[in-house]
């Protein structure tokens, strides 16, 4: 193939398999999470440490809510 056909194709894979993505988001993922008064949580803060990282979890209890 002539350089810029294979390179026109290649992007043509990358967008169909970017939209493909965008695609399965859409339909199982929420677009706002509600979390109220009451509610558990847990949250991952990503470390680096050195050339490794590790995710460190923290979880806790709403206990208010501004706004």
């Amino acid at each position: 193939m002539r350089g810029w056909l294979k390179t026109n194709v290649i992007t043509n894979l990358k967008k169909e398999k970017l939209n493909y993505i965008d695609f399965i988001e859409k339909k199982y993922l929420k677009d706002k999470f509600v979390f109220n008064v009451g509610d558990i949580v847990k949250i991952g803060y990503t470390i680096p440490e050195g050339e490794k990282e590790r995710i460190q979890y923290y979880e806790g209890l709403i206990i208010a809510k501004k706004k």
